[in-house]
This record gives structure tokens, C-alpha cells and sequence, in this order.
């Protein structure tokens, strides 16, 4: 992925950067279209992890990765842990020892669940099933005095689900809040926690080849964290 002639330059330049000294990482550059190099390099070796971090760009940052990020999501066909901007550096030996999983009720939402799975296998993390419900009322209202009529239908998708998870010998909790921002909502949960977040992305028409869903990007975005983000099957470009 560097200009020709330059991979041996940069490969050393990598080397002797702190942070990747400090992890022993293997270094190698590849040249070409940067998204089409990772793509084929991820799917040569199966258990690879295609780890990325996230820019918005242009007007539309709220919803735009960047072309990149955006082009291996939709094409790599497996999930993809991305970094936002706003991620600080982990102190220390920082592990995400929870693990919230967001659904909105939709088959799309779903995609995210078998890896978050795995992912939470791997790293023995707490798994929490997280959906959120718009409000009735004022949007505007500081508290929500009642829940809208399809709550009680969104909490029987989300135990099912997170029963499922259980039945897998996971350590599941599970909860249906009330906002009238999903993004808003999921980031002020997590705020106070390490979380690893999990999530699947509804694709869009049109700006295909870099717009996401509105409330996957604004997550990535925001999160003091890394997001596992899986774009479904039938989605995917």
C-alpha cells in the first residue's frame, strides 16, 4: 500500500515507531489499491483480523467512512474492528472485558451476533444484548414516563436472542432502553466502561461505495473504543 519503491523505507520507518515496536508486530508493505491489497490479504489467510481506523470525510462525515474503511466492510465478508478518531490510546494492558452487542429488532441487526459470539469466547468478556426504542411523546423530554407499544415486542426479540447467546455458554445480560437518538443512547451507555461495542451496519443506496449507517458511524465516531462492525451478506458489494 506505499508508492513504489518505498516499501522497504517505510517498512523500517514502521519498525521504529513506539507503538508498534511495543507490540512485536510483523511489519510488511504491500503496494497497490489500498483497499483491494487488504481485502485480498484477508481472505488469503482465513483467521485474520482486518483491524482499521475510521475518518469521516467531506460535509457528510456523520455518515461517511472513510473510502477505505468503507470499501473492505462492504467487500472483505467477515467483520472488520474499527477505531474512531475520538479513541484514545489504551493505557496499559487494556482488554475489553465486556462486550455489548446493539440490535434494533431488524434480521440486518442480527449479522453481528455470531461473531460477537466468538469474540466474546476469545476474550471472556460479559456479553450485553443492548436495543434502543424511540420514545413516544416529545422528543424533546428529559424523561420518558412510558415506554411506546412495541416495546414489550422489541424486549422478547432481544431476550430470545441473548437467551440464545447463553445457550452458547455465554455470560449474557440484556436490556431495551428508551432514546430518541440510538447512537446518542448506545454511546452514553458505554461511556463509563471499557466496552468493546458490536454491531452490524444497514447499508445505504446511492453513496455506496462509502456511506454507512448513520448511527454504525456515528458509534465509531464517538467511542472511546474499537467497534466490531459486520456488514450482512446480501448487503455486501
Amino acid at each position: 500500500m506505499a508508492e513504489p519503491g518505498s516499501r522497504e523505507v517505510r517498512a523500517r520507518w514502521l519498525h521504529e515507531q513506539p507503538e508498534v515496536a511495543a507490540t512485536g508486530a510483523e511489519v510488511t508493505v504491500l503496494e497497490g489499491p489500498p483497499a483491494g491489497v487488504l481485502v485480498n490479504e484477508a481472505r488469503r489467510t482465513p483467521d485474520t483480523v482486518v483491524c482499521m481506523a475510521m475518518r469521516g470525510r467531506g460535509p457528510m462525515r456523520e455518515t461517511l467512512f472513510g473510502s477505505v474503511s468503507g470499501a473492505v466492510l462492504r467487500t472483505v465478508g467477515r467483520p472488520v474492528l474499527l477505531v474512531g478518531p475520538r479513541a484514545p490510546k489504551p493505557a496499559g494492558d487494556w482488554r475489553a472485558r465486556r462486550l455489548v452487542v446493539t440490535l434494533d429488532g431488524s434480521e440486518t441487526s442480527e449479522a453481528i451476533l455470531p461473531a460477537a459470539a466468538e469474540w466474546a469466547r476469545v476474550l471472556g468478556a460479559r456479553v450485553e444484548v443492548l436495543s434502543v426504542i424511540y420514545p413516544p411523546g416529545d422528543p424533546e423530554a428529559r424523561a420518558v414516563t412510558r415506554l411506546p407499544p412495541e416495546a414489550d415486542e422489541r424486549y422478547d426479540f432481544v431476550t430470545e436472542r441473548a437467551r440464545g447467546l447463553e445457550a452458547e455458554g455465554l455470560d449474557v445480560d440484556w436490556q431495551v432502553l428508551a432514546g430518541a437518538d440510538p447512537a446518542a443512547t448506545i454511546l452514553e451507555h458505554v461511556r463509563h466502561v471499557p466496552w468493546l461495542v458490536a454491531m452490524a451496519t444497514h447499508g445505504r443506496t446511492g453513496l455506496a461505495a462509502v456511506l454507512v449507517g448513520s448511527v454504525t458511524s456515528e458509534v465509531v465516531r464517538k467511542h472511546a473504543g474499537p467497534v466490531l462492525v459486520v456488514r450482512p451478506p446480501r448487503l455486501r458489494g
